[in-house]
């Protein structure tokens, strides 16, 4: 499912969608409803349903997901898997265009993460940049600088800055900053940007 998933196809994300479902049907008929196995399935199937083109089934997932963990008491679940499903309900609600609700998610996916990461931790970055991306269609422009730059500087140790994602965030971040009046910075990240654009060519 995790192949499927990641060819960004819709149809072989439906295909993975479907896997997931038969699998929990056959896991939750023999194991313990906290059972590391059955809940580890379950974020999966949270990320495959968005993958799959279905963000309200998602978000239902994701809050059942989050009931289930908290519950779990015989397979403790690790923090940063709180954190996918905290990240997945976020964007889920974003594909909703319900941007109160994603912000509030993803906010809660930051603070968790940051609870027991260091700063700047590579893993504290997508959060933060669904966040920013939040805040521009929200027209906080001011915001969306703030947590984009903190985003970056955690993308600085797992991302090179060829990385479609790194390029992306420079687009964001330039657009914001334009919109706050501070073109000559604007202008100096874009061209930075070619120049790195120019040496990988």
């Amino acid at each position: 499912t995790d192949t499927m998933l990641a060819t960004q196809d819709a149809g072989k994300a439906r295909m993975a969608l479907s896997i997931c479902r038969v699998c929990c049907e056959r896991f939750e008929r023999t194991l313990p409803h906290d059972h590391a196995a059955l809940l580890a399935l379950g974020r999966a199937t949270v990320w495959v349903t968005l993958g799959a083109g279905s963000p309200v089934a998602a978000t239902t997932a994701a809050e059942d997901m989050l009931v289930r963990q908290a519950a779990a008491l015989s397979s403790p679940v690790p923090r940063r898997d709180v954190g996918s499903v905290l990240l997945a309900a976020g964007l889920a609600y974003h594909a909703q265009g319900n941007l109160g609700a994603a912000e509030e998610w993803l906010v809660k996916c930051s603070a968790h993460l940051e609870s027991f990461l260091p700063d700047a931790h590579p893993a504290t970055a997508l959060p933060r940049l669904a966040l920013a991306r939040v805040h521009v269609q929200q027209r906080r422009h001011g915001d969306a600088v703030t947590t984009m730059v903190a985003a970056r500087l955690a993308l600085t140790r797992s991302f090179r800055h060829t990385s479609p994602t790194w390029v992306d965030s420079t687009l964001t971040l330039a657009g914001c900053v334009m919109e706050l009046g501070e073109l000559e910075t604007a202008e100096k990240m874009l061209r930075r940007l070619l120049r790195v654009a120019h040496k990988a060519a």
